[in-house]
């Protein structure tokens, strides 16, 4: 398993030094970050009583690349109900401002990721616990891109390598973040932010796990789901939701994703809705990637030198 060392120092949103570049994420600087706000108390609030958030929330329910995901009977009121449980620190809110006034992609991902994620939760999470507690993450999973300069996440043609560095490290960063503002690094969103790029088969970051808990693997399921089928700086085309669900598919026979939560999210796609344990996933794959994405394509560094 990896250990963790920062490439590059992390601030909260509001500048405030929690380690430098070159440090270790270990039991002791997650003490010392987390204890930098032991001194406030911590003060949380509902996420819907924010602002837009609610209207934001609204129109992402009733976005027509979610119609089929979203059109059972009562589920757009369910899931505004579930939020409605949902109180977040300061600091959260204070990033959601700063993407929604500077990176709206990145802003509304947050927001479909996390009513997927409600969704997903309540069709395969018996215990209401449970579900509570995913959802108390909240929309915070891609926190850490507050460490990410502005022009990588909008950029629109390949990553330098050294541009790919500081964007994977927001997992890092997102674990630091959430442990600051919950004073709390075992808390759930500090868990999420730190382990949604996991994959159960090891083969993800930062610490390359074999991934294993239901919780985090909905929001790793719904992360990736959206990212496809949702507008992107780097592609000019979306995926269409046959084709992102093939890749998911392909991503569970690889080892990577949970075959209940593909299944799940297959489900809800479909019209009549049968039960995620009754979905039969096909083998042939017809979806076509969109052209001229530049995902996952980067260029050297010293080409430009």
């Amino acid at each position: 398993m990896q250990e963790i060392t920062l490439k590059y120092p992390v601030c909260n949103i509001d500048g405030l030094s929690l380690l430098p570049e070159g440090s270790a994420i270990n039991k002791k600087n997650l003490r010392n970050v987390a204890n930098l706000n032991s001194k406030t108390p911590l003060k949380l609030t509902p996420l819907l009583s924010h602002k837009t958030v609610k209207d934001d929330i609204t129109s992402i329910l009733n976005n027509k690349d979610y119609a089929d995901v979203y059109s059972k009977k009562g589920c757009k009121k369910m899931i505004l109900e579930q939020m409605s449980q949902v109180h977040l620190p300061a600091g959260v809110y204070g990033s959601l401002d700063y993407f929604k006034k500077n990176d709206t992609y990145s802003y509304h991902h947050f927001l479909s990721v996390f009513s997927l994620t409600t969704m997903i939760a309540s069709e395969i999470l018996t215990d209401e616990e449970m579900q509570l507690r995913l959802l108390s993450a909240g929309p915070t999973h891609d926190i850490g891109k507050t460490c990410v300069p502005l022009y990588i996440l909008q950029k629109a043609t390949s990553l330098l390598r050294k541009e790919k560095q500081i964007l994977d490290e927001h997992s890092s960063s997102g674990y630091l973040l959430m442990s600051h503002y919950f004073a709390d690094p075992d808390h759930i969103s500090a868990v999420v932010a730190r382990d949604h790029h996991e994959r159960r088969n090891g083969m993800g970051r930062p610490r390359g796990i074999d991934l294993d808990d239901i919780l985090i693997e909905i929001i790793v399921a719904c992360d990736i789901y959206d990212a496809l089928i949702s507008p992107r700086p780097y592609r000019k085309n979306s995926f269409d939701k046959r084709s992102a669900l093939e890749e998911i598919t392909t991503m569970a026979e690889n080892g990577e994703l949970s075959w209940k939560i593909v299944k799940a999210l297959i489900s809800l796609s479909r019209e009549d809705k049968p039960h995620f344990s009754k979905v039969v996933v096909t083998t042939e794959k017809r979806g076509k990637k969109p052209k001229g994405n530049l995902y996952g394509t980067f260029m050297d560094d010293k080409k430009l030198t």
